[in-house]
């Protein structure tokens, strides 16, 4: 219970401060007659500004691999039938990934502001990972 406790404080810092540099919110301090007020302003329009960039950055990254899977289904259909075998297996690879990258750019669309930072974290790694697999794919 207590690492759940400390994970919790954990992430919450986390947002906190990734959004107060990102300029989310804002806290200021005002005294007066012996009496402090902390106010915190919120900026939803930054932080769906934000999103959006990164949203787009993402789907634009995904198209392209999606452009490159075609390309790569088509050269599978070509050429001897030991090389055939092997990129069709890498092209099924490919697919599987493509589709867990498009499931996370899904959730990444929908997240809200206390799920987005693991959201993104989680797009970029299947996006790497499909981009690993061309890569290696790309060397047969």
């Amino acid at each position: 219970m207590r690492v759940l406790l400390f994970l919790l404080v954990v992430a919450v810092a986390l947002v906190a401060g990734i959004g107060y540099q990102r300029g989310w919110f804002e806290v200021s301090s005002v005294n007066d007659d012996g009496h402090s007020r902390i106010s915190v302003d919120v900026n939803k329009d930054q932080w769906r500004k934000d999103r959006d960039a990164v949203y787009q950055q993402a789907r634009d990254r995904l198209k392209d691999m999606e452009h490159r899977l075609d390309e790569l289904r088509a050269r599978a259909k070509q050429g001897d039938s030991g090389a055939r075998h092997q990129l069709n297996e890498a092209v099924e690879d490919l697919n599987r990934k493509f589709q867990a990258a498009r499931q996370e750019l899904n959730e990444l669309e929908h997240s809200g502001a206390e799920h987005w930072e693991a959201a993104k974290t989680r797009v970029n790694r299947s996006l790497d990972d499909l981009k690993n697999g061309f890569d290696k794919a790309g060397s047969r």
